[in-house]
């Protein structure tokens, strides 16, 4: 079992989460309500573009890998402020977190950054209608496992929950480049440090940091390169030790600091 809290300050957006994640399971057990605070409802307007979500952007071989990854969801809690985020993650011991950004009290960011400081932190998955630069490189920064926008249908969202689980990142597709963009700098003073850690790569290395930060899967750089997703992902492995990374997108924003592209062989 996948279990789940949702944290969102408006009331229909919980529900409407809870039920999106319901198509894939039986029934599940009633979830703890919020406690009663006094909140404002922020009005939110569902985009109605399936295009918009069409795929999510999974960003394998993070550091997040979990056994028993199967199995049904069930939202085990749900919470309206960063605050009771925070203290239901650390009561319940979820799997995964949905996280809205915009709460009273604490926001989603600093709520990630606390529950990503417990003992066995979940996966955070951030749900947000705002998807502001400044809120991309924030959220990511701060360790979640996705930023996807709230507009998701109730298929990708299951989809999305069950994949960061599984350890994998998640990005929606219309804010991939942005995002990896933005957790990058360009090539500088700044970026020796990252250049002398690619360095410590080998050529084949190289080449899998290389396509990593283009955003291919390991089944796709398997393809690229001509060899098995298996190897690549050992390579993958083996980049992420030599240069301290801790996901993919830690990965791209070094290859990207270090001044590599597509069209580089060799650091």
């Amino acid at each position: 079992m996948i279990k789940v809290l949702v944290a969102d300050d408006n009331d229909i957006m919980r529900r409407g989460l809870r039920l999106a994640l319901r198509t894939d399971t039986e029934p599940p057990a009633p979830a703890v309500e919020p406690t009663s605070e006094t909140t404002t409802e922020p009005s939110v307007e569902r985009a109605t573009h399936p295009t918009a979500f069409a795929a999510g952007t999974p960003l394998t071989g993070g550091p997040r890998s979990r056994d028993g990854a199967g199995g049904p969801i069930e939202v085990v809690a749900e919470a309206r402020t960063g605050i009771q985020a925070v203290d239901l993650a650390r009561r319940l011991l979820p799997d995964v977190v949905l996280m809205d950004i915009r709460m009273p009290g604490k926001d989603g960011i600093e709520a990630t950054r606390e529950i990503l400081l417990l003992p066995s932190p979940p996966a955070v998955l951030v749900l947000t209608v705002f998807d502001r630069d400044e809120y991309i490189e924030q959220v990511l920064r701060a360790g979640a496992a996705g930023f996807l926008l709230k507009d998701i249908p109730p298929a990708e969202l299951v989809r999305a929950v069950r994949m960061v689980h599984a350890g994998h990142t998640m990005l929606d597709p219309t804010v991939v480049r942005r995002a990896l963009d933005l957790m990058a700098a360009p090539p500088s003073d700044a970026g020796a440090a990252e250049r002398r850690a690619v360095a410590r790569l080998t050529p084949r290395e190289v080449e899998v940091l290389r396509l990593v930060a283009a955003g291919l899967s390991n089944s796709a750089i398997g393809a690229e390169l001509h060899t098995t997703e298996s190897t690549v992902k050992g390579h993958v492995s083996r980049v992420m030790t030599k240069l301290g990374a801790d996901n993919r997108v830690q990965i791209a924003r070094i290859a990207y600091r270090a001044g590599l592209d597509e069209d580089d062989a060799a650091p």
